[in-house]
């Protein structure tokens, strides 16, 4: 996913705001999915630069919160990548440096910092 320019950042936050409004699991209003998925991009930027905390709901009915440290930046993890990089906005992947395994979260769950 490129974010090079404003167009893009745009392009995907729209995206990431139908993904959250689409989450069952949520009642979220336009407004807030938008406010949400501005801060799921940011979180992925920082995430292509460096190591993030980051804070975000888990578990079937959304009852646990699990604290993850993960990056998008291979600076930081030896891995061997198999295939193409499309992904869906349906899930954020992201490499979790406590577990040193690949990780995901809905968008819709993330608990802003």
């Amino acid at each position: 996913m490129k974010l090079n320019t404003i167009t893009q950042k745009r392009s995907v936050a729209m995206k990431l705001t139908y993904a959250i409004l689409r989450d069952e699991r949520y009642n979220y209003k336009f407004g807030t999915a938008q406010s949400l998925a501005w801060k799921v991009l940011n979180l992925i930027m920082k995430m292509k630069k460096g190591v993030v905390e980051f804070f975000f709901l888990k578990g079937k009915n959304q009852d646990e919160v699990r604290e993850s440290v993960g990056t998008l930046s291979s600076k930081f993890f030896n891995y061997d990548f198999k295939g193409n990089s499309n992904q869906s906005l349906k899930s954020i992947s992201f490499f979790d440096m406590q577990k040193q395994a690949w990780r995901s979260f809905s968008p819709a769950s993330l608990i802003a910092n």
